[in-house]
């Protein structure tokens, strides 16, 4: 299980499952939720996500998939 939330105040007991995302703000330009597809995509072959490091998804994205450390 993920959670995906602007707030992650709320999920201190759950940070291991958490993506925290930017807010919308209203900006046309924003790219966020397609970014986080793609991390998604990329994050879905693993078998346990707890373990894998979420902070800096915002990175990963644009690269090639790759395994997860």
């Amino acid at each position: 299980m993920l959670v995906v939330d602007d707030s992650p105040e709320k999920h201190t007991r759950n940070y291991a499952n958490l993506v925290a995302v930017q807010a919308f703000e209203g900006d046309p330009a924003d790219d966020e939720l397609p970014r986080l597809a793609r991390y998604l995509e990329q994050l879905a072959p693993e078998p346990d996500h707890r373990r894998v490091e979420k902070r800096r998804w915002r990175r990963r994205c644009g690269q090639r998939r790759r395994p997860f450390p």
